[in-house]
């Protein structure tokens, strides 16, 4: 599905996109760091499940931009589930 699988680099600390992935399913949105951000929204992978931001708009009473993380599956392309990401935070 990701045609530009050579730039995806692994991520040694996935612990900040799962939770940004799975912040997004519970509240709608979440704020993603400048530094964490990149210019295509694809941020890496991690044992076969690909992190992606994408922006989802501009709230000025709240300060800041929001984003939407997402997390899928590198083959298929299909949402990993929450239970997954769950379990890739109490493990790391």
């Amino acid at each position: 599905m990701y045609t530009i699988h050579a730039i995806l680099k692994p991520l040694r600390a996935p612990q900040y996109w799962v939770a940004l992935a799975l912040h997004t399913r519970k509240y709608g949105h979440c704020y993603v760091h400048a530094r964490k951000r990149a210019p295509g929204g694809i941020v890496g992978m991690y044992e076969g499940i690909v992190f992606f931001h994408g922006s989802y708009g501009r709230s000025l009473q709240a300060g800041g931009h929001k984003f939407k993380v997402h997390a899928r599956y590198e083959g298929t392309g299909k949402p990993v589930p929450s239970a997954v990401l769950q379990g890739i935070i109490s493990i790391k």
